[in-house]
């Protein structure tokens, strides 16, 4: 391991938060020739659409132009992330299904980038790395593809740590104890007079617990309740 990353474990190591986290990663994005990050993390919801949490140093008047005109539902290498870990390099070609984008980007002076994903267990992640000068070419995309996959992967899983904690803090704070104990059995396939005999309970209270937890997870069924409770390791 090269001197590069062995310093931003050493500083990730002492983070705190996903805040710190980033922080961390975007400093070391110098070194890589960039001036911002972006790093965005997809996660189950408990909705239809999955969670997306976002987090970079832009340029403020960006961020919130950015947020403004939603480009994020319609900004290509997002897309394009949730189907490919291949690295993308900002382009006309890249940007051909949204080019106002490109173009208000180029406009806020960004106007090289590259946008690298992570697929998790439960979850997708994508670091962008941008700056205003300097067109990334070929020798450059080969001498800095490993390290560019390196810190992704590495922001991911300390990240998506921090997130998934969050996630299951706040859930077992919305459910009462016997609520997650219900879904929890419910996970590993026993059924509804199973878990009545394993936790000396009525059937009836059973169902009572699952149809409270469904309701406040705002989730289809109970199985759907204990997946995502899996996913987010609250039966840890």
């Amino acid at each position: 391991m090269n001197n590069w990353q062995s310093d931003i474990l050493t500083v990730l190591d002492g983070c705190a938060s996903e805040e710190h986290v980033f922080q961390a990663v975007a400093s070391s994005v110098c070194a890589l020739g960039f001036e911002w990050a972006a790093f965005g993390i997809e996660s189950p919801s408990m909705q239809a659409e999955p969670q997306i949490a976002m987090i970079n140093n832009y340029p403020e008047k960006w961020q919130a132009h950015y947020h403004a005109r939603r480009y994020l539902a319609a900004d290509p290498t997002v897309a394009n992330a949730r189907n490919s870990q291949a690295l993308s390099v900002w382009s006309n070609h890249g940007f051909a299904a949204c080019p106002q984008l490109w173009e208000d980007a180029q406009a806020f002076d960004l106007r090289v980038g590259v946008a690298q994903s992570c697929f998790g267990e439960y979850s997708k992640s994508l670091l962008t790395l941008a700056r205003s000068r300097e067109e990334f070419t070929l020798a450059e995309r080969e001498s800095k593809r490993a390290n560019i996959r390196w810190l992704v992967s590495t922001a991911h899983m300390y990240i998506s740590r921090y997130y998934r904690n969050n996630q299951a803090d706040a859930c077992r704070h919305q459910l009462t104890k016997r609520e997650v104990e219900v879904l929890k059995w419910t996970g590993v396939g026993r059924t509804s007079p199973e878990i009545s005999a394993l936790l000396f309970i009525s059937e009836n209270t059973v169902n009572y617990h699952i149809k409270n937890a469904v309701a406040k997870l705002k989730v289809e069924n109970k199985t759907a309740a204990a997946v995502i409770l899996a996913m987010w390791g609250v039966f840890c």
